[in-house]
């Protein structure tokens, strides 16, 4: 079955990424085998740097890549408006950092959003992570994001 895979802000400067990065680059190269499309969520690239060089050349020449900006933690609008704007399966898989802070908020968001039925979002936790010093440590996170009916692999 389709589905999107949401990359939230695998940049850089936000050092817990390199926790996350193999997890990351193996959910990508799924998504292409399978060919469901990859949203790149950003969180103000011009301060925080842009997405990883190396996640970036794994879908250079993939045609179902999409890169949105945040200006904010929460990136819930921005997904849901990509999803929208290029008819892709509302059926999410995500995978990123901060768990506890951005990709919390974000799945957040989306999950409060009526409009994008059916779906069915999951947490890829080997392809996230979380800095010790996030607002909410990673397990309360995930029994959060659990208790809103997200699904963890």
């Amino acid at each position: 079955m389709a589905y999107t895979l949401v990359v939230i802000d695998m940049q850089p400067y936000f050092t817990s990424y390199i926790h996350a990065i193999f997890g990351v680059e193996a959910a990508i190269k799924r998504a292409k085998k399978s060919g469901c499309p990859i949203i790149f969520v950003e969180y103000s690239p011009e301060i925080y740097g842009k997405t990883d060089k190396k996640l970036k050349s794994m879908t250079e020449k993939y045609s179902k890549t999409f890169f949105v900006k945040k200006t904010q933690v929460n990136g819930g609008k921005e997904i849901i408006n990509a999803i929208r704007k290029h008819k892709l399966p509302a059926r999410i898989r995500v995978c990123g950092v901060e768990t506890g802070c951005c990709v919390l908020n974000s799945l957040k968001q989306i999950c409060d959003e009526k409009s994008i039925l059916p779906k069915e979002i999951t947490l890829l936790t080997k392809a996230t992570s979380n800095h010790p010093l996030t607002f909410v440590p990673f397990d309360k996170a995930i029994s959060q994001l659990k208790s809103l009916g997200v699904q963890t692999v």
